[in-house]
């Protein structure tokens, strides 16, 4: 740290800017102290582990912890009644919490502050390197194009997807990943639509449930699966899990490939509760080869 690096101090005329006066005292008291040991960023004894950036914004006077960006960010104050921008999502206006619909949000299950990110494939990815289990990732509405990888424990969650019926059609109002999602143990899928199209001699599938350590129980809730591979073979879902995934209103849709399935299975349980169903092997929607496949109020198409 330099102190060529940081701002001046401000006139001092709201309780903020005195807040903000006063960390960059402190702050400069630290560069002429070069050369020792690095601080313990710390709030009312509670410390936080040593990060290489600090980062101040907001309103409030909290400290979070971001480690897949390797930042503690300190939230400072302000007088009540003031206007002003928590991110590009969330929008603080007086009172009043809105959000703008168009970040990433992380609801962290311990109670922490919401955290927003950038709605990209590395808005995502950090979101879920700041996460912890039982923590929610939120995704907007519109289209996310890449790969998602959901860590053991997290739900992904959109902004909706239309299943049921006769027409394949997708919401268009709700949330679509256009890639392949990858879900790792205990972790869950929500309200939201996959597509994968890919021309492949090798399998193409939209969600993947790879093997696992333990045995768990997963979930995908209001799912719109679709994948399609003219070269090859094509997968909604394919399983190589011992675990069961319970899929609840979930569409699963494969129109085209060589050897296409609804589900490829070979280890564990799918419970596909409700939902729709189709592949394009004409005996059957479902592969089950050392897996098994339970069928509630399905229709097959």
């Amino acid at each position: 740290m330099s102190i060529e690096g940081l701002p001046e101090k401000q006139l001092a005329n709201t309780r903020t800017q005195r807040d903000i006066n006063a960390i960059i005292e402190y702050l400069r008291t630290l560069a002429d102290g070069a050369g020792g040991s690095a601080h313990i960023i710390a709030k009312e004894s509670l410390q936080y582990a040593q990060r290489s950036i600090l980062d101040f914004s907001g309103e409030g006077v909290q400290v979070l912890d971001y480690p897949g960006s390797d930042t503690t960010r300190v939230l400072i104050g302000g007088s009540s009644g003031s206007a002003g921008d928590a991110g590009a999502d969330i929008r603080i206006i007086g009172n009043t919490i809105q959000r703008a619909g168009n970040g990433v949000l992380l609801y962290d299950a311990g109670g922490d502050p919401v955290r927003e990110y950038a709605f990209t494939e590395a808005g995502v990815t950090e979101a879920f390197a700041d996460s912890a289990s039982g923590d929610v990732v939120d995704l907007p509405a519109g289209t996310l194009t890449g790969d998602v990888t959901v860590p053991a424990g997290r739900t992904l969650r959109g902004m909706g997807c239309d299943v049921g019926g006769l027409a394949l059609v997708r919401n268009t109002a709700g949330t679509l990943i256009q890639g392949t999602v990858t879900l790792g143990g205990g972790s869950a899928l929500r309200h939201i639509s996959v597509e994968k199209v890919e021309n492949s001699v090798a399998a193409v599938t939209a969600i993947i449930i790879p093997a696992l350590g333990s045995v768990v129980h997963m979930w995908l809730d209001n799912v719109y699966a679709y994948c399609t591979n003219n070269d090859g073979p094509a997968y909604a879902l394919s399983m190589a899990a011992l675990s069961t995934v319970y899929a609840k209103d979930a569409d699963l849709i494969v129109n085209s490939g060589a050897d296409g399935y609804a589900a490829y299975v070979t280890a564990g349980a799918l419970y596909h509760l409700s939902g729709r169903a189709q592949g394009t092997v004409a005996t059957h929607p479902y592969y089950t080869s050392g897996g098994s496949v339970v069928v509630g109020d399905v229709l097959y198409l």
